[in-house]
């Protein structure tokens, strides 16, 4: 079943969270935080779409703080 639409709102502060697999790290080392960094920086950039406030990892979690923009992640993927 899949999960209802989320309804967004400009300038909320969304908490998000991903979890390992099956108990494992998120992350294998530095570079691949660095790479998700570069990645939320290159899609904030192209779309517009969210500004990160903070990226936090737990070693089995990542915890992101994030701002919606007044455009919405469907505007911006029927864009592209």
């Amino acid at each position: 079943m899949n999960r209802p639409l989320r309804i967004e709102y400009a300038g909320v502060v969304y908490h998000i969270t991903s979890c390992g697999n099956e108990k494992k790290a998120v992350f294998k080392d530095d570079q691949d935080r660095i790479n998700l960094q570069n990645t939320l920086e290159h899609v904030n950039k192209l779309y517009n779409w969210l500004r990160t406030f903070r990226v936090v990892s737990c070693g089995l979690t990542v915890h992101m703080l994030r701002n919606a923009s007044i455009r919405s992640r469907t505007e911006s993927l029927e864009d592209s």
